[in-house]
This record gives structure tokens, sequence and C-alpha cells, in this order.
């Protein structure tokens, strides 16, 4: 005899219009969802189906229990919000509105909406302005901790923006450390970059003398 389980990772995904087509196939006896974030936002609709379908939050650990029980360190955070320019508002609102008519159709082609949804998502990630906020956001924190920042690790979409990001450091003087997919996996390239940052080796450039951050 086989028990089925329905396990779903990143469960507010399945909360979208479209990705709830697909779970209503499943009608497993055992449902399981994870998420660090099950309210979907701006979705009273799609949060309250999957509050549904897992039949509420039957457990929960928070950032102040993990804080408390040293899993995870105390930390500041500083919300740094990008204004998108007259393009990438061009273009968001060229696929909202490709989206919802897709959606609206009896016959939605469900990997047209997700395509869709991935090309709305991709001009949020990569708005420009993200590149000059980076060195605007390392001197304000700079000046709240009164300090210079000694460890910065910045997540990027893809190489385009990489690439606008670290000649945006540089014109700083602040010459980054960088780990790509491109990068090669052996211990001895991506540890040493790694290593570096943790022992302060990766420099900055003050009056033509590198020192360490």
């Amino acid at each position: 005899m086989f028990t089925f389980f329905f396990i779903a990772d990143e469960v507010h995904e399945l909360g979208s219009k479209v990705r709830r087509k697909k779970v209503f196939f499943f009608n497993p006896k055992y449902r399981l969802g994870l998420t660090a974030t099950p309210s979907r936002y701006f979705d009273e609709e799609g949060t309250e189906f999957l509050e549904k379908y897992f039949n509420g939050t039957i457990f929960q650990y928070t950032l102040s229990d993990a804080i408390n029980n040293g899993d995870l360190c105390e930390y500041d955070y500083y919300p740094v919000f990008c204004e998108l320019d007259e393009g990438e508002k061009k273009r968001f609102s060229y696929y909202t509105q490709q989206i919802a008519i897709e959606t609206d159709k009896k016959d939605t082609d469900l990997q047209k909406v997700e395509d869709l949804l991935n090309r709305r998502s991709k001009v949020i990630k990569k708005a420009k302005e993200k590149g000059n906020k980076i060195i605007e956001t390392y001197k304000d924190i700079g000046r709240k901790k009164n300090s210079r920042i000694k460890h910065m690790l910045i997540y990027l979409e893809d190489e385009e923006q990489l690439e606008s990001a670290k000649q945006s450091l540089i014109s700083n003087d602040i010459i980054p450390g960088i780990i790509t997919q491109k990068t090669p996996k052996k211990k001895s390239e991506r540890y040493k970059v790694i290593e570096d940052l943790k022992k302060g080796k990766i420099p900055f450039k003050n009056g033509g003398q590198y020192q360490c951050c």
C-alpha cells in the first residue's frame, strides 16, 4: 500500500492564479507547504486558497525565535526603494496587461503566462537604479554605523547587472571579489574569494594605496 505525500517548497508561489489550476490536480490526504512568506503580497485570494488547501499554518519559526536560539545572528534591516525608469514602467505595464488577457481566457496557455510572469519579474530585478543604490546604500549604512563596512555581499540577477554594479563599485574605489556560475567550482577558485572576504583582503583603494576593508 502506498501513501501519497504532497510537499511544496516556496509554497507561496502556488497561490498565483495560474499555478492554482495545477494544484487542483492533486488531492492527497497528506499535504505540507513550506515558505518564509505564507501571505502573498497584495493577493488575499491566493493567500486564502493556500490556507484552505494546506489547512492553515501548523508550525512557524520566526526570525525572533531563530535569533534567540542562536540560529541567526542579530542584524539591522534597511530597505532601499528603487524607482523604475519610464521604459521599465512601460514594459512592466505591458507584461501585466498581457498576463491579465491570457489568464482571462478559458483555454489559458499556462506556459505563456509563466513566461510573461518571469519577464515581468526581471524588469524589477534588473531595474537600472539598483546599480546607483549600491554605493548610496554602502555609504548610508556606514554613516549610520559611524564606521566603514567591513564585509558586504551583493547578489545580482545576471552578468549584465553584474557588470553594471562592478563598474559602479570600481568607480568608487571599491574592488569587488566576484563569483558567478562560470567561476570554476574547484575549491581553490571560489574558496579564495570567500576567504579573502572573511580576512578583509578584498581591497579598497584609498589615496593610491590599497587598504583592507
